[in-house]
């Protein structure tokens, strides 16, 4: 087994590499109507075809509708009662061990797992999909992703998957009423190339991707980047290759600050929160995203703040996306 298991991402853009530089421009800021094949994203009305847009594009360009704070709590609470495939806290046991008062150590302090238990016969739904994603990665950076036809049709089954559940269908509709995509397929297009398009980190090669990144993890500078799903974690913990050291705080609901490594590579901190879907998460990254390029994008769940946090990549891109905790 690899890095992880499954096998991703679909490459659009003809295999554009895609790299900053010196002429790259990543914000719409003064440029709506502008057609530059020089900069990395664009801001006018042929973006959204080509999947080219700037991450701001959608707010200072289409004249899209800002999303209050109470509207993204309600969506938020939302999605959460409307989970189908969430497990329950009683569906899965976790074992904090040590609290981590200096996390700079990047020490083991915890002899045991971290997941006591997880029910995996109920991970059905979506989760099969997510499964095959999962694998397909190479684990550092610098290194050229390669996509199969095989792999190709596991991404387009966990789309199919996901665009069909109640959470993405409900996104949509908060998305859609305030002016960002006119239609579902114009919203699956995005959300193909924001988390699926391949892009460069290292050695200018197209080694990388927001859904590589965000729910998979990757090594650069020898150390664990990204990596913020709870699924993966236990999938490599089980294998042997995750070796739980602490955590750092917890926050409700069912987020947790923790530090781990990945064959021998360090992850210092990561935000993971527990067993929610991969729809839920990718649902509230994208509009987060969308409406709040860049910035720490907050919100009510379950009566409390929940923080997230999104930085693009390359201007139209997501670079990373996470809960703040």
């Amino acid at each position: 087994m690899s890095w992880n298991r499954a096998k991703t991402s679909l490459i659009s853009k003809d295999h554009k590499r895609i790299s900053k530089d010196s002429d790259a421009a990543d914000s719409c800021s003064g440029r709506c109507g502008d057609n530059n094949s020089n900069y990395d994203c664009q801001c006018n009305s042929y973006c959204e075809r080509y999947n080219d847009c700037c991450a701001n594009y959608y707010s200072l360009c289409k004249g899209a509708q800002s999303i209050s704070r109470s509207e993204l709590s309600e969506l938020a609470q939302e999605l959460w009662d409307n989970d189908a495939n969430r497990l329950s806290s009683s569906q899965y046991e976790i074992n904090l061990q040590t609290k981590l008062s200096n996390y700079g150590e990047k020490v083991d302090r915890s002899s045991s797992n971290f997941f006591t238990s997880v029910n995996t016969w109920r991970l059905g739904g979506t989760f099969d999909a997510f499964q095959d994603l999962l694998d397909n990665y190479v684990l550092k950076t610098g290194t050229a992703e390669s996509v199969s036809s095989a792999e190709g049709r596991e991404m387009e089954a966990f789309l199919d998957d996901i665009m069909a559940t109640t959470v993405m269908q409900r996104t949509y509709s908060l998305l859609q009423a305030k002016g960002y995509f006119s239609s579902l397929e114009g919203f699956r297009d995005f959300v193909n190339n924001v988390w699926f398009t391949l892009y460069s980190r290292s050695s200018n090669r197209l080694d990388s991707s927001a859904f590589e990144h965000t729910f998979v993890g990757e090594v650069k500078n020898s150390a664990v980047s990204g990596f913020h799903n709870w699924l993966q974690f236990y999938y490599l913990e089980q294998d042997g290759r995750l070796n739980y050291y602490g955590y750092v705080r917890e926050a409700n609901p069912n987020q947790i600050l923790l530090q781990f490594s990945v064959d021998g590579y360090v992850k210092t901190l990561s935000s993971i929160m527990l067993g929610v879907s991969p729809e839920f998460e990718l649902a509230l990254y994208s509009v987060c995203f969308v409406s709040q390029p860049n910035s720490l994008c907050r919100f009510d769940l379950e009566g409390n703040e929940v923080q997230i946090q999104t930085y693009d990549y390359t201007g139209g891109y997501i670079g990373s996306a996470y809960f703040n905790v």
